[in-house]
């Protein structure tokens, strides 16, 4: 069956959600999460967070220093402005941290259940998304602004757009939210999307936004006439963010489709079949692309590199998994591995080994 070990990622997640009202945990079901700034990698990955150079891959610091096994980091953490690293965890609480030194500088412990997504930060604050159905928004030093309340939970990282000063939520009731960012006032809702809407909101420069969902259609809003300007329908459920690549908009399917789309009607450049059919390729992550290539992991051990045109340039096999969207790091490529000691591998771009992150026992 295609893409079963993911579909069992997500209903062991679905579990995890319902116990861990009662009991407060929901253990180590999580992949990494990773984020960089222009010398550090930041992963999070189950029980802390490892800062890491970018050059050569040593450890900066470790948070917590002593494991807690209350604590289960799953997303991406984010950074703000005034230096601050913000990682959701599955105990309900949303943890700032000094990037620069990894010292806990608040922690904020009123939501009812896990976070799931990664939170967004602007210049004023933090918007984090949690699986209790409710955004929260946090001034930058954790106290809280004002909250959202959906119907279902909340997987999905928003977006922010300038022009209205608005936060795009995406939601599991089958929901696109436009909401004030200052007041927390709904302005708009889409319709029904037909399936929930876990991936991230990508907003052009031309005021169109674009959104997947588990109806399997990618959507293009016009974000000031609510109105949808295209719809295209994939081969299975949209799990992540698209990548903007000029007049382009490239994504991946569950079922281990790449497209390659005309950003501006929404009509096919290609579709390609990304590694063996006949085995799992769910792509869960969001394609990299840089200077024309594209670079995309699947369910499976391997990260696969296209040109703009399609065509496969390399392909390599590493030790784990990966789950996690790849991130650049200079010319280089950074993969999070899942269920591994070793979880970040520096890649370059032909696809060879610069460096590995091993976790220190």
């Amino acid at each position: 069956m295609k893409f079963s070990r993911l579909w069992f990622f997500l209903l062991v997640l679905s579990a995890a959600l319902f116990i861990s009202a009662c009991s407060g945990s929901a253990g180590n079901t999580s992949w990494p999460g990773l984020t960089t700034d222009q010398s550090t990698a930041y992963l999070a990955y189950g029980p802390q967070i490892y800062a890491i150079n970018l050059d050569g891959g040593a450890q900066k610091w470790v948070y917590p220093e002593k494991i807690d096994n209350a604590i289960t980091f799953y997303a991406a953490p984010a950074l703000t402005l005034d230096g601050q690293l913000i990682a959701g965890s599955y105990n309900h609480k949303l943890y700032s941290l000094d990037a620069s030194t990894g010292t806990e500088k608040w922690q904020f412990d009123k939501a009812a259940d896990l976070f799931v997504a990664s939170p967004l930060t602007t210049k004023d604050a933090i918007y984090a998304p949690n699986s209790d159905g409710k955004l929260y928004a946090l001034d930058l030093t954790g106290n809280l602004l004002w909250s959202f309340t959906t119907k279902h939970q909340l997987w999905g990282t928003p977006a922010y757009a300038e022009s209205c000063d608005c936060i795009f939520l995406p939601a599991m009731d089958h929901h696109l939210y436009a909401i004030n960012a200052k007041t927390g006032q709904q302005i708009w809702q889409s319709a029904d999307l037909g399936g929930a809407v876990v991936a991230r909101p990508v907003i052009g420069s031309d005021g169109t936004l674009f959104i997947g969902t588990f109806k399997g259609e990618m959507l293009a809003f016009d974000i000031q006439s609510k109105e949808i300007r295209w719809r295209f329908q994939a081969g299975g459920w949209i799990f992540s963010a698209a990548a903007l690549d000029g007049e382009n908009l490239i994504f991946g399917d569950m079922k281990g489709n790449l497209y390659k789309l005309k950003a501006n009607d929404g009509s096919q450049v290609w579709t390609k079949v990304v590694g063996d059919s006949n085995t799992s390729n769910a792509i869960a992550s969001t394609p990299y692309v840089q200077e024309g290539n594209i670079y995309v992991s699947t369910e499976t051990e391997t990260v696969y590199a296209f040109n703009s045109s399609g065509t496969q340039t390399w392909m390599r096999t590493l030790a784990a998994k990966v789950y996690a969207p790849l991130v650049s790091s200079g010319s280089n490529l950074l993969v999070a591995l899942n269920k591994t000691d070793a979880p970040l591998q520096a890649l370059s771009s032909s696809g060879a080994d610069v460096w590995t992150f091993s976790v220190k026992k």
